[in-house]
């Protein structure tokens, strides 16, 4: 497959023309749009299949834009194949197509304000609780901010190229790669870092306002009582596997959980495990989606809230690309522009048959892991 035919396959209008076209064949599901930015044309797009309203599967792409086209894939093949009559004893499917549509199509990790959604899901506007930047790892963050954050014009010369690569390894070898990577992705959610890499918001961004809203408008979170959260994400671990991420919300526990997923690669506490080599940095974050939208539903009995996480490249060429596309977008680019397709192609690497074929998969097992449990 030639690199114009994935151009113009992996779009963020045609992921969301395949997902909208595969709703409208599968008579067990309804469209709902949300908009973003009508202007710009930005919609969160749900598909509903009404089932029990006691218990939820809700599937989400796109919080991390650039990472959703992996969980888009997903969520149209399994649109594609599902044929299920309007059943009590079924649970209620949701699919959220694109929750950070700027991201898809701009092809960033962040959204319209530079805020990292997986940073932003804090529901009681804990966000200016969080902006103190003296305690020890939102410290780490200011140290390293010249390191992951440049502020100068990005260029592909062999300079900044050198430059760049030196800065990094001087971080690693004087504070530690974990310290680094702890510091980078707890994030910060300080103005002062308003344009940095995983910045976290002052409050409650638009994305996160629209999906609530539409739960709470259709009485899920009064309802749920059995809720299923799959978050769909990619970078992290080995190319083409997963890493299961548990979140703090789960009511289950591990050895339960390591049964159900036990075709993944890993199975791991996000906030815990610190001898995971994905988890491990995770520790301190705030504001996961995973984590946090469980508590909206206020009625909640059984929770399995969980991160799937697909791995692509090594973190520190996964780090590299952050720190290019984010600087490029704030400060412009000297010379060749960047090009954020190459942001695309570190995250979403689905270009490759074998690679894209082992994602979906597994992205459809877990889905239909997640579904049988839900009938017990």
């Amino acid at each position: 497959m030639s690199y114009d035919k994935i151009e113009n396959i992996y779009t963020y209008e045609k992921s969301r023309e395949l997902f909208r076209n595969r709703v409208s064949k599968n008579p067990s599901f309804k469209l709902n749009t949300l908009f973003l930015n009508k202007e710009d044309d930005l919609t969160i797009d749900i598909a509903v299949y009404t089932g029990n309203s006691k218990s939820l599967i809700l599937h989400i792409s796109g919080t991390h834009g650039v990472e959703g086209y992996v969980g888009s894939e997903i969520q149209t093949d399994l649109l594609k194949n599902i044929r299920i009559q309007n059943n009590t004893y079924y649970p209620t499917i949701i699919f959220v197509h694109g929750l950070n549509p700027f991201g898809m199509k701009y092809l960033r990790r962040v959204n319209e304000n530079n805020v990292d959604l997986n940073r932003n899901a804090l529901f009681q506007n804990e966000h200016k609780s969080l902006t103190d930047c003296s305690t020890s790892h939102r410290k780490d963050y200011s140290i390293i901010d010249n390191i992951i954050n440049p502020k100068y014009k990005f260029s592909y010369s062999i300079f900044q190229k050198l430059y760049r690569f030196f800065k990094m390894i001087y971080a690693i070898i004087w504070y530690g790669f974990v310290r680094c990577k702890r510091a980078m992705v707890t994030g910060t959610y300080s103005n002062k870092f308003k344009k940095g890499l995983f910045y976290g918001g002052n409050k409650l961004e638009k994305s996160h306002e629209l999906l609530r809203d539409f739960l709470e408008k259709h009485n899920y979170t009064e309802n749920v009582k059995r809720l299923s959260l799959i978050d769909v994400h990619t970078g992290m671990g080995k190319m083409g596997k997963d890493t299961i991420m548990i979140a703090s919300s789960n009511t289950f526990q591990k050895n339960k959980l390591d049964i159900l997923f036990s075709k993944s690669q890993n199975v791991c506490y996000t906030h815990k495990d610190s001898k995971n080599e994905v988890t491990k940095g995770y520790e301190l974050t705030k504001g996961d989606v995973a984590d946090n939208y469980p508590t909206l539903f206020r009625n909640v009995e059984q929770v399995i809230s969980v991160t799937q996480e697909f791995g692509t490249y090594h973190n520190l060429i996964v780090a590299n690309e952050l720190i290019k596309e984010n600087q490029a977008w704030h400060y412009g680019s000297k010379g060749k522009k960047y090009d954020n397709r190459e942001l695309y192609e570190v995250f979403s690497p689905i270009s490759n048959n074998q690679v894209r074929y082992e994602m979906m998969k597994r992205g459809v097992l877990v889905f239909y892991k997640i579904f049988k449990n839900m009938l017990n």
